[in-house]
């Protein structure tokens, strides 16, 4: 035991008792000759460290890989995970969907930029699947008319039964002769102060006719539109129904995305808005690789910036970040075990470790550099420092570790990971603090001794310590009051915006889903419920009673052929001569003179701009009568529609609310915006257990909740007990305790006057800055035993974590901007708090236990400048 007689003399003796009988010295702890060893071995301890440390480092660069952009998975019940599968399994592609609003001030602005849109995103079959607009297709062609109301359906029929003298005297010659006829004779009747009724729409239907032939884009008449049986809608919102193929949803986003641009730049008036789907976010420009490495050299920057500042020594620096960079291999190193994939939870891991190993490493790294140390052998001021300072260290990772220790069995996933690194990081850094720090100190030089007197510093100290008792009721006051706004914090849930996507229920079949139904509509908080009988027709056996009427109405017989030898020119101004005297005489009604007005419009446009006009009357008539001959089925057809069933529908739309498998969706909306957790429990008492993302993300809040409340109230209550096993003194635990615990309710108070929600990115600031409050005021109750303990063994942590915050605050990581504010305001709230109340609070401590120094002992002595910079504070 080399030098032991001199580290003997080192080690303080206790004074005589009364009765002259000396007590035993005190012998070296565990710690002591911990370090003992380790300093007669640097060579082989830091050689060693050298090798694990490049295992490690190999073994996480090889296997750790970066997915900021990963969400945080948040496990939820087996009942509701079950029931969510089903309904994923059944309707696969509603997690899928691009829904497009069009809308327009008028319809057929609208409806023509949703076609618009639909045609040209189905013509890209790389991307989109499916591509469908409800309310247009086959279906809506042949049973649109049973969405009129009943009056109106009755009125048509009127209308078409009216228009039967018109059409048995075009079936007599179905031509341009017959039609020239038939205005001469209406001409002949505007004349003797009669208004034919019903021909407006065959004029106007005509002149459409004539416009396309001129624009040469001809397409044959309407016949159904003159008989009043075609259905126009009025609406003027529209829905596109977007389907991506497999593996193409961000894709088809951006191709949905310039379409929709383009369309805007093009059309002023439109509206369009785009329902995304999660999951659906191209990834950020730039690459998250080079975004991390531009952070890393920032943040290396300031940290080499604010070491040089405060430590001002290359011995200092190497003794306080040795154990945080051997903390941090092996934080990595346990994460790539544990969870390789980092998201934007678990890679914050970092951040914990700054707070807890800087105050271990700088407690020993002053406990070594004591001037009073120096006068002894090498090997003694090592064993002196992990005597004084080694039952400190490891309480101080006690609790750390507990903080972190209940969350390893949580229903996060990701903070159970970040557990793992963390405790893992910190029981090596403690180890690296016992082992590795006297071993790099036995071996680097020491520095030059620097003896100065910082007077502006001493003065700047008496100066706050004369405000601070003020300042620190001033705080206590605040912490105490904002205590109420516990009951106001609110965990991140669904936002108000996202209740009105309604929940989802399953129904095995058409009968069970209409009773559902039924329950639902009788909620008071249920505003509509979207099925699939939602777009079925209502009241269907009154309207086809209706349009039976129109069977047999025309019972005339046309071929369409052309009958006996005319001339179309001469036919087209016949006509255009009749429509010149319908529309200038004044007893015209006013929709009898407009079409006539068209008629006549589109007849000059047609025979000033094609040479020669032969052949387009020719054609003229061919399309006005081509589709003449089957208007008689097609009324009658309207006579016999059945009653429209699912199986009609578009294909596309059915599957939505129909599954292969028999199940029926029903989709419940709220009445209004309401609480998530509200809406639910009245949807409930329907009977059917409600599904969906907004279920599934309620049971994610109620996981949340419990995974962040037990845990934490367990963590705190062991950390608090490890402080009084080491302090034992309640005087003092209970300053640690105000320390630990008030700071947290500024931050409520903050958080619920910025409606901030505690989240997952979240959580993981909180138990870092609880962890980092409790050692704060824990070593600053400690410092006032005389223990080799400096300020900034107190705050360089949260320093080195501020100065980190800082380039993140600048590059502006969307995926860790959330965790670096909370964070952030922790810490300030944590600081101020140990920098003022505590350290007041230990001041009257000191004063009610009559431990205030004496007069020949002044509070405040100029101290010499020592290399650690005990004076920066």
């Amino acid at each position: 035991m080399q030098n032991w007689e001199e580290q003997r003399e080192l080690f303080p003796k206790r004074k005589r008792v009364v009765d002259m009988q000396r007590r035993p010295r005190i012998r070296p702890n565990i710690y002591a000759r911990l370090a003992r060893y380790c300093a007669g071995n640097a060579g082989a301890v830091l050689v060693i460290t050298m090798f694990l440390m490049a295992v490690a480092v190999s073994f996480a660069t090889f296997n750790a890989h970066f997915d900021l952009r990963r969400p945080v998975g948040i496990s939820i019940d087996a009942g509701t995970a079950s029931a969510n599968e089903i309904l994923k399994k059944e309707f696969p592609s509603l997690d899928v969907l691009f829904i497009v609003h069009v809308s327009d001030a008028t319809a057929a602005p609208a409806k023509a930029a949703a076609q618009s849109l639909a045609g040209t995103l189905k013509a890209d079959t790389g991307n989109i699947a499916h591509v469908f607009i409800p309310g247009v297709g086959p279906f809506y062609d042949r049973f649109g008319i049973f969405y009129l109301d009943a009056t109106e359906i009755e009125a048509r029929v009127e209308h078409t039964t009216h228009l039967v003298p018109l059409f048995q005297a075009l079936a007599v010659s179905p031509n341009l002769a017959g039609l020239s006829a038939l205005v001469t004779q209406v001409a002949t009747a505007v004349k003797g102060g009669r208004s034919p009724q019903g021909l407006d729409d065959l004029f106007l239907q005509v002149s459409i006719t004539i416009q396309k032939l001129a624009e040469r884009n001809p397409e044959p008449l309407d016949w159904r539109a003159v008989a009043g049986l075609t259905i126009q809608s009025t609406s003027t919102d529209w829905a596109v129904i977007v389907e991506p193929r497999p593996g193409k949803l961000v894709a088809a986003r951006q191709v949905i995305d310039a379409l929709v641009q383009s369309t805007l730049q093009a059309q002023d008036a439109l509206r369009i808005v785009v329902e995304y789907p999660p999951g659906s976010a191209p990834a950020p420009s730039g690459s998250i690789g080079r975004q991390v490495a531009v952070f890393i050299a920032l943040a290396t920057l300031f940290l080499n910036l604010l070491l040089v500042f405060t430590l001002q020594n290359l011995r200092s620096i190497v003794l306080v970040m040795m154990p945080v960079l051997i903390s941090v291999v092996a934080g990595f190193a346990a994460i790539c075990l544990v969870a390789p994939e980092m998201d934007s939870m678990i890679i914050t891991f970092v951040f914990a470790v700054m707070l807890a190993i800087p105050a271990l490493s700088s407690c020993m790294a002053m406990a070594l550099v004591k001037p009073r140390m120096r006068a002894g052998s090498l090997t003694s001021v090592v064993m002196l420092a992990s005597q004084d300072c080694g039952a400190l260290l490891v309480t101080t990772m006690g609790i750390s570790i507990a903080m972190w220790a209940s969350w390893l069995q949580t229903s996060i996933p990701s903070l159970a990971a970040l557990a793992v690194a963390v405790a893992t990081a910190i029981m090596a850094g403690l180890v690296s603090v016992l082992i590795v720090v006297p071993g790099a100190y036995a071996v680097l030089p020491p520095p030059a001794d620097q003896q100065q007197i910082n007077i502006a510093a001493v003065n700047g100290l008496v100066i706050w310590r004369k405000f601070r008792p003020l300042l620190a009721v001033l705080f206590l006051a605040i912490s105490l009051f904002c205590t109420v706004f516990f009951s106001s914090l609110h965990f991140d849930g669904i936002a108000a915006a996202d209740v009105t996507r309604g929940v989802q229920f399953l129904a095995k079949d058409e009968k069970s889903a209409q009773a559902l139904v039924r329950d639902l509509n009788a909620v008071p908080e249920v505003g509509a419920v979207r099925w699939m009988g939602t777009f079925m027709p209502q009241d269907v056996e009154r309207k086809h009673g209706l349009l039976q009427r129109l069977g047999g109405v025309l019972d005339f017989a046309s071929s369409g052929a052309i009958l006996g030898p005319h001339d179309p020119v001469a036919d087209l101004q016949a006509i255009e001569v009749g429509l010149r005297t319908i529309s200038d005489e004044a007893g015209t009604n006013g929709a009898l003179r407009d079409s006539a007005h068209q008629f006549r419009r589109s007849l000059a446009v047609l025979t000033n701009t094609t040479t020669p006009i032969e052949p387009a009357a020719s054609e003229l008539e061919r399309l006005v009568f081509s589709a003449f001959a089957a208007l008689p089925k097609l009324v009658d057809d309207f006579a016999s529609l059945p009653e429209p069933q699912p199986a009609d529908f578009n294909e596309d739309l059915r599957k939505l609310f129909i599954s292969e498998a028999g199940f029926w969706r029903i989709e419940a909306l709220p009445k209004r915006i309401i609480p998530a957790d509200r809406f639910l429990a009245a949807v409930q008492g329907a009977g059917a257990r409600p599904l969906g993302p907004l279920v599934a993300a309620q049971a994610e809040l109620t996981t949340l909740k419990s995974a962040f409340k037990s845990p934490l109230a367990g963590a705190l209550i062991a950390a608090m007990l490890m402080a009084l096993l080491y302090l034992q003194r309640v005087i003092d635990w209970l300053i640690v305790l105000a320390g630990s615990l008030m700071p947290f309710t500024l931050f409520a108070a903050l958080a619920v006057t910025t409606n901030t929600a505690i989240g997952p990115s979240v959580i993981a600031p909180v138990i870092m800055a609880a962890s980092a409050s409790i050692v704060m005021s824990l070593l600053t109750v400690v410092r006032r035993r005389r223990l080799p303990i400096s300020r900034l063994s107190v705050f360089l942590p949260v320093g080195l974590v501020m100065v980190v915050l800082l380039p993140l605050q600048l590059m502006q990581i969307g995926e860790l901007a959330e965790f670096s504010r909370a964070l952030t305001v922790l810490l300030i709230c944590v600081v101020l708090f140990n920098l003022v109340v505590v350290q007041q609070l230990c001041a009257w401590r000191d004063r009610w236990k009559g431990s205030r120094p004496r007069l020949q002992q002044p509070p405040f002595v100029a101290k010499p400048k020592k290399d650690f910079s005990n004076n920066v504070f």
